[in-house]
């Protein structure tokens, strides 16, 4: 589904004109990281703890993919 769902933002996004897609996700999501990383996606920056959950400390990781 959420690959699915990737899918048609991209359609969505390409149709807008736009060339770049940009996302976070928290650090510790490694099932959607790696979702985002089989779409094309590439880790562009991370903010160390930038999020506070459950009393640790969570980087965010901001993710971009170029539409060709």
């Amino acid at each position: 589904m959420g690959t699915e769902i990737m899918k048609t933002l991209e359609e969505y996004t390409r149709k807008m004109g736009l060339k770049v897609l940009v996302l976070s996700v928290f650090a510790n999501n490694q099932q959607v990281i790696n979702l985002y990383k089989i779409m094309g996606f590439t880790e562009a920056r991370r903010v160390p703890k930038r999020f506070f959950k459950d009393n640790n400390y969570i980087d965010k990781i901001v993710m971009t993919k170029v539409l060709e």
